[in-house]
């Protein structure tokens, strides 16, 4: 499972791979190799963020020339093992190996990475909080292994603030067992004092404000990849929610499962659009979460019925996802755009044989640049 969501990211995003994404930039690395401190490592700026900031601390520390390659390789690293987790917890649910790799791998094939997800450093919490949404959802591997749950709630937790919404598959399971498991207890213990820590490093007024320059309104011509990310997640969840729920649906078995992951989408969807607006990055984790939801429902509906009806659903199923997963599959040219970044470090390194003491910029892409002095660059 893993070495198939490595391959599928890095066929995504080969042609980004030897590339700096404008947002958040160069800067990261420079900061992780000149000045390293602990304010940077916890990234305290707007929330605790440590998981986007230790790729740049260690990637930092190898030769100028590879962070760009080593920066995407290990961010597609931390999107593979998150699928690798997704696949485990749909897996030990007694759910078929074929089914389970399938939930996982969207994962990593989700259309709205391709625009500035893909081997981005600064997103891995929206994978990490989707991760941690289905191990939530799934309450036995928790069970199994309660200390390594909590410390991956505890890791997601100080990465991103909307891990807390992890509690809410918590709360579908207390109210179905009409009890609070000790595991999911411990477990859930951990990510609320995450979003106290959240809450004390950002302020109160912050959290509740989100950001500031946040886009809400649609813009004239915003094309058919913003839309559909900005409004399928939500449709998919309510219509999960609400076929799930029917008097007559008799799949009550599936039903706790895909309540928590279509209304932990919803909120996700809700939330991040109050907190950051229309933006791509938002759009992975809540995509992701409906999807899953729909096809875990497809899955039970489907059980018992006629062979036509089965391939129905299947064959509905398979081409509304194919249609935009083929259509945005490869990083878009917001990540690909511009010269490669060990080629400009070449480039700068030759200008700084006749000037040692120069300034030089270096292309960033899309359309950006880094000024870095020549002490730097050798």
């Amino acid at each position: 499972m893993f070495l198939g969501a490595m391959a599928v990211l890095l066929a995504r995003g080969v042609t980004s791979l030897d590339r700096i994404p404008a947002d958040q930039g160069y800067g990261i690395y420079q900061v992780a190799r000149e000045d390293l401190t602990v304010r940077f490592v916890l990234g305290l700026n707007k929330y605790l963020n440590i998981g986007a900031r230790l790729i740049p601390t260690v990637v930092g520390q190898f030769p100028v020339q590879w962070h760009a390659i080593l920066g995407s390789l290990v961010t597609h690293l931390v999107w593979a093992c998150c699928s690798l987790l997704i696949f485990s917890c749909v897996r030990s649910e007694g759910l078929s190996r074929f089914f389970s790799a399938l939930v996982a791998l969207f994962l990593v094939l989700v259309p709205h990475a391709s625009e500035s997800s893909l081997g981005n450093p600064g997103t891995v919490g929206f994978p990490l909080a989707a991760s941690l949404i289905v191990l939530a959802t799934f309450g036995n591997v928790i069970r199994h292994h309660v200390k390594l749950s909590a410390l991956f709630a505890l890791f997601v937790g100080v990465t991103t603030p909307f891990a807390f919404l992890a509690l809410l598959p918590l709360l579908f399971r207390s109210f179905k067992l009409m009890q609070i498991p000790k595991c999911d207890l411990r477990f859930g213990s951990t990510i609320l004092a995450t979003l106290i820590l959240q809450v004390v490093a950002v302020g109160i007024g912050n959290a509740t404000r989100g950001n500031s320059t946040k886009i809400l309104s649609p813009w004239d011509g915003m094309g058919a990849f913003w839309w559909t990310g900005l409004l399928a997640p939500p449709i998919l969840a309510l219509f999960a929610l609400l076929v799930t729920n029917l008097p007559f649906q008799k799949s009550q078995g599936e039903a706790c499962v895909v309540n928590s992951l279509a209304a932990s989408s919803l909120a996700f969807a809700i939330l991040i659009y109050y907190w950051g607006g229309i933006a791509d990055r938002f759009f992975v984790a809540p995509m992701f979460l409906s999807t899953a939801a729909t096809l875990l429902l497809s899955r039970a509906f489907s059980r018992g019925k006629t062979r036509f009806v089965r391939v129905a659903i299947v064959g509905l199923l398979g081409v509304g996802l194919a249609i935009p997963t083929a259509k945005w599959f490869q990083a878009s040219w917001y990540l690909t755009s511009g010269p490669t970044w060990t080629s400009e470090v070449r480039r700068a390194r030759l200008a700084c044989q006749s000037d040692t003491s120069a300034l030089i910029n270096l292309r960033v892409s899309p359309s950006g640049t880094v000024e870095l002095d020549c002490g730097y660059l050798k």
